[in-house]
């Protein structure tokens, strides 16, 4: 992003720091997102298998967006900020779910 400072304009580059696992049948991402709100982010999808943060403060202009594995239901995402923490967390699709079968005795 392009921004003027003292008559100069300064390229400033937002360096987003995010953490990614796998819990039980959830991926969940998290964002340090320090000084930032629940309606200063936009969380979105786009492609069908990637995930798009963006900040929509007016003086600051970043995107990040991160490619999901086809294995976990996008369009069952759930974001939640709390104390500048994003969590984002997309369960595992119900096809690839591990399932568990009775035995029945003879």
């Amino acid at each position: 992003m392009l921004v003027q400072v003292s008559g100069a304009l300064k390229y400033i580059q937002y360096d987003i720091q995010y953490d990614i696992k796998c819990e039980d049948d959830l991926l969940i991402l998290k964002f340090k997102l320090s000084g930032y709100g629940a309606n200063d982010i936009a969380v979105s999808s786009e492609f069908g298998n990637c995930v798009k943060v963006k900040s929509k403060k007016r003086n600051e202009d970043w995107t990040k967006s991160i490619p999901i594995n086809t294995l976990y239901d996008i369009s069952k995402l759930t974001a939640k900020m709390k104390y500048g923490m994003l969590t984002i967390s997309i369960p595992l699709s119900e096809e690839y779910k591990s399932v568990e079968y009775n035995i029945i005795e003879d």
